[in-house]
């Protein structure tokens, strides 16, 4: 017996080291890292740049400087409020297998330096540390003036340069180069509208050019004296820039960096009025060739098309070949010239859209205070605008329209026409007057001006039963006050359709059918319409 119980102790001893290596190890792995004992620091810039330092490596007087730094911060009680939700530097302490990360609010003025330990606690950093920390490579996101310039395309694509070396001004007025520079050996092929078209977000003090179309140099010298492309058709040139940004006393920054790309540039867009001198409260069709992103083109106009303290903004179709927008003016139109200009890509072209002069009577409308109060107020306005934002804010891309456009009723009288002043004897209120409406009988039709999409039928106080047809390109024409609605939104209708009959419902003083056009939101005249088809660039 008692042997074996020596023999289970001898057993028993051989198994104690192994025991106590595990619970060692088990002890060692739970235990918090030793800030003294780290050998690897992992620093993540404000910028998502990562820089490492190792003891095996030269790593070492920048992991004893971070310690140094660590141990002389004082304990503080909460990061200021203006630094709370700030970027930081997140910087990984390593040991082994172990990692801790502390997080650096770093400040320019180092008085104003902050980090938290692995714990949270909140630490100032002494401000000799913080000055000298800050001049640091690994630093250099703190500082605007380390990112270099970045070339981009007409696309709003950037150009990685082939070579890049960019130095900044730091904290001790020193230039330091900037490190984690982003370049690229490879070739490649950038697309441009109309030409070669490229910006700096610091232009080069010198920029010099070689421009290639296979082997053959087409151009050599500095880039501000190449006059660009005459071409006809989609063509494509292999480009060489050197781009140099001088030393100089009122900078923090100096450089120089090349690029190689093949730029592939499509024919230039042009642009085309279908009419280039009109009545106010006219529109016009402006068409463009050879644009293919619609989504890339500017418009302006010079003074502004306003309307109401609204500014026309067109909308583009694609159609075919071409790219269309109908530009309007209203009654409100009293200048006597419009510049519009269109950008696309490189290609900036102004088209001038005379006005000629036109006046506008004015007539009274008398309709009972009964009326006046259940139909024309701020609120049923209000009401009816809301509604139709969605519908005039855009319109199709279908060109359903065809020919000239007929009156809306057969040998009807008008009453009211397009941008009269209006006074309501009921309260002295003036307004102008956005169509044309009819005197008609209750029950008479009324037919479609062109073909088009039904895009509403409803009923408001303000404009009684009404149908809206969109006839291509945010061109819509308006039909209130009907007594009957014959239509349905979604149905397709061709020119002299009856979509309703006329009325006395919203606002009128006796039987009307008010007929109005309108480009989006802006109103615009039928009369020209009836005359003559709208005119447009086409084949």
């Amino acid at each position: 017996m008692k042997s074996r119980f020596i023999a289970v102790l001898c057993i028993l001893a051989l198994f104690i080291p192994t025991y106590v290596a595990v619970v060692a190890y088990i002890s060692e792995q739970n235990a918090p890292l030793d800030i003294k004992k780290i050998d690897r620091i992992e620093i993540n810039d404000l910028h998502q740049n990562v820089f490492e330092y190792t003891l095996d490596t030269d790593g070492k007087e920048m992991i004893d400087f971070m310690h140094r730094l660590n141990e002389q911060a004082t304990v503080v009680s909460a990061l200021p409020d203006q630094l709370t939700g700030s970027n930081f530097f997140k910087i990984s302490y390593f040991s082994g297998n172990k990692e801790a990360i502390y997080k650096y609010y770093l400040s320019l003025s180092t008085t104003e330096s902050y980090f938290l330990d692995d714990k949270g606690t909140v630490y100032r950093i002494n401000a000799e540390d913080a000055a000298q920390l800050v001049t640091l490579e690994c630093m250099q996101s703190l500082y605007s003036a380390s990112v270099p310039p970045v070339l981009f395309t007409s696309e709003d694509t950037q150009i990685t340069p082939k070579s890049i070396g960019w130095n900044y001004r730091n904290l001790s007025d020193d230039y330091t180069p900037s490190a984690k520079l982003k370049t690229e050996s490879s070739v490649s092929t950038y697309t441009m509208l109309g030409d070669i078209d490229f910006d700096f977000s610091i232009e080069p003090d010198m920029l010099t050019a070689k421009i290639y179309k296979g082997d053959e140099l087409i151009y050599d010298g500095i880039y501000s004296d190449f006059t660009g492309f005459s071409i006809s058709e989609r063509s494509s040139y292999n480009i060489l820039l050197n781009a140099k940004w001088y030393q100089d006393a009122t900078r923090d920054y100096y450089g120089q960096a090349t690029y190689e790309f093949i730029a592939d540039i499509s024919a230039p867009a042009t642009f085309h009025l279908g009419k280039t001198s009109i009545e106010p409260g006219e529109f016009v069709v402006l068409t463009g060739l050879n644009v293919t992103d619609i989504s890339k083109l500017k418009f302006t106009a010079n003074p502004p098309i306003t309307h109401e303290s609204k500014t026309f903004e067109p909308v583009f179709f694609t159609d075919g070949k071409y790219v269309r927008a109908l530009i309007p003016t209203t009654y409100e139109s009293t200048e006597s010239s419009y510049e519009l200009t269109v950008e696309y890509g490189a290609i900036k072209q102004t088209l001038t859209l005379n006005m000629e002069p036109r006046t506008f009577g004015s007539s009274i409308i008398s309709p009972t205070t009964d009326i006046l109060n259940k139909t024309r107020t701020p609120q049923t306005i209000a009401a009816f605008e809301q509604a139709m934002a969605s519908i005039v804010s855009t319109g199709e891309g279908t060109r359903y329209w065809d020919g000239k456009f007929i009156e809306a009723l057969k040998n009807g009288v008008i009453r009211a026409g397009y941008g009269r002043y209006r006074t309501i004897t009921t309260n002295n209120d003036v307004y102008r007057h956005n169509g044309v409406d009819y005197a008609v009988n209750v029950g008479t039709d009324v037919f479609a001006v062109n073909d088009g999409k039904v895009v509403y039928t409803g009923v408001f106080d303000y404009t009684g039963n009404i149908v809206v047809i969109e006839h291509g390109y945010g061109l819509k024409s308006w039909y209130a006050h009907l007594s009957k609605i014959s239509v349905n939104v979604g149905d397709i209708v061709k020119k002299g359709d009856v979509i309703g009959k006329s009325g006395d419902t919203g606002f009128v003083d006796f039987p009307v059918a008010h007929i109005g056009l309108s480009v989006l939101d802006f109103p615009v005249c039928q009369y020209a319409l009836w005359e003559e088809e709208i005119p447009f660039l086409n084949d």
